[in-house]
């Protein structure tokens, strides 16, 4: 009999933040499009957290920009599809978005004002705003599809502190999900505008809370999903290496994906160097030798929890992504859908 492990796939659905958002054909449609293919052949569930104020703003703006209302109900479209592959569409907030500007001779964005890069620079009332914008994003999406029992969150660039700030607007949109805690990892941006520490969290993977994405408490009406960081050290890390320089240049190895980004950095809070390094586990990172090793890793794990971003996609990384699922589908019994993985 096959032993079980829980895999939970999850994917930030949205552009690049920076001076330019980039396609959405190379940034969004294709990659998801190649994406699903695989989570279809392998019958494993996915989460797609979507940049619903990116689409409050597109919605705005197709109102007088054709191109602009062709990209909205093309992504709707594809959303809706990953419903039907039993997945799941959870709420993304990059707050900076509200101060994004279309450039309609391109049909792109330029998002680089980062004043309101993290929902602690908001006010009360522009927190009460993006969470009912959301929510309407959301509804539409699920318009004449099942709605899950309640729904889940990951906050922009993962700035979830203090989920004091926005707790209630999680309550009444029944959010009682969460997927922001990046275990050994630190964050601050625009000058300390923004910020998050992830150095303590429960020994845990899943655990419930109320007041702190990363305290546990038993009793709490949340639930966190942490993410833990793939570590590279020694004769790995050189390998590795080696294997990026042989192959960077390949057309496989470049990204779809087409803008500029935020520069947003996620530090490690432990000690690295050029012979040890930490990253998230990602199909962005994935290349074959970096395949096995999440595969050593599973071997060892009862869950992985996978945070990935289509728009970083390349051709390689996805056949590297389909080496790993062939392999842990054909040696375990894989549960990858989040409500029974919570066990709601």
């Amino acid at each position: 009999m096959k032993s079980q492990k829980q895999l939970l796939l999850t994917f930030d659905f949205e552009l690049f933040l920076g001076s330019q958002s980039g396609t959405v054909e190379n940034c969004l449609l294709k990659p998801t499009q190649e994406i699903l293919k695989l989570l279809s052949k392998y019958k494993v569930s996915s989460i797609f957290f979507v940049d619903t104020l990116y689409l409050f703003k597109l919605k705005e703006i197709s109102k007088i920009h054709e191109n602009a209302r062709i990209d909205y109900d093309k992504i709707i479209q594809l959303l809706r599809e990953v419903i039907s592959l039993n997945g799941y569409i959870f709420h993304h907030l990059h707050p900076h978005w509200l101060d994004a500007k279309y450039l309609s001779e391109i049909n792109q964005w330029e998002v680089s004002d980062k004043s309101k890069f993290a929902l602690s620079n908001l006010s009360q009332i522009e927190i009460e705003m993006v969470f009912e914008k959301s929510n309407e994003i959301i509804s539409e999406i699920y318009k004449n599809s099942p709605t899950p029992p309640c729904f889940g969150f990951r906050a922009g660039g993962l700035y979830a502190q203090p989920f004091s700030q926005y707790k209630k607007e999680m309550d009444k949109y029944n959010i009682l999900l969460d997927f922001s805690v990046l275990r050994n990892a630190k964050s601050d941006g625009n000058k300390g505008g923004y910020k998050f520490d992830y150095s303590y969290f429960p020994n845990e993977k899943i655990f419930r809370f109320s007041d702190e994405v990363n305290i546990e408490d038993k009793l709490g009406r949340f639930i966190e999903f942490t993410l833990d960081q793939c570590k590279l050290g020694g004769i790995n890390k050189i390998i590795n290496g080696l294997y990026y320089r042989r192959n960077i240049k390949k057309e496989s190895w470049k990204r779809w994906g087409d803008g500029a980004s935020s520069g947003n950095i996620v530090k490690s809070t432990k000690k690295v160097n050029k012979f040890k390094s930490e990253e998230s586990f990602s199909i962005e990172l994935l290349n074959n030798f970096k395949s096995n090793l999440y595969i050593k890793y599973f071997k060892n794990e009862d869950f992985l929890h996978l945070i990935s971003h289509p728009k970083l996609f390349s051709e390689a990384n996805l056949v590297a992504f389909d080496l790993f699922l062939l392999n842990v589908t054909t040696k375990y019994e894989i549960e990858s859908d989040v409500f029974k993985i919570a066990s709601i």
